[in-house]
């Protein structure tokens, strides 16, 4: 059964990829997709991660629209989720930052 929870999420267009907070992978029950070449990836501090644990097609609800996204546990940020350049390019997102407006694609065009 698919659980709903409200989540803290970033928009970061300095991640290659879109992750998801391990206590929120429990809350939600989602079930993994072990790959067995891990995704390595260099932090801000320079220690490199391997991530093994991808979560496909994860429903994201807006006001008006679901989205899908793909996520890889994480453990050490302060969000639930973060949609990295993977998911918003995607989503064709425009992030008008003057406006403090996010505009992103649907999965049939609409905005």
């Amino acid at each position: 059964m698919l659980r709903t929870y409200p989540v803290k999420g970033l928009f970061d267009s300095d991640a290659t990829h879109s992750f998801i907070l391990g206590g929120l992978v429990e809350t939600l029950l989602l079930v993994s997709t072990t790959r067995h070449s891990p995704l390595s990836m260099t932090l801000s501090d320079g220690k490199v991660v391997d991530y093994r644990d991808l979560y496909l097609d994860c429903p994201i609800k807006s006001i008006v629209m679901t989205f899908l996204v793909d996520l890889y546990k994480f453990e050490l940020m302060e969000f639930n989720i973060i949609l990295g350049m993977d998911w918003l390019s995607k989503h064709q997102t425009h992030i008008d930052c003057l406006k403090r407006k996010v505009t992103l694609t649907g999965p049939k065009g609409s905005r």
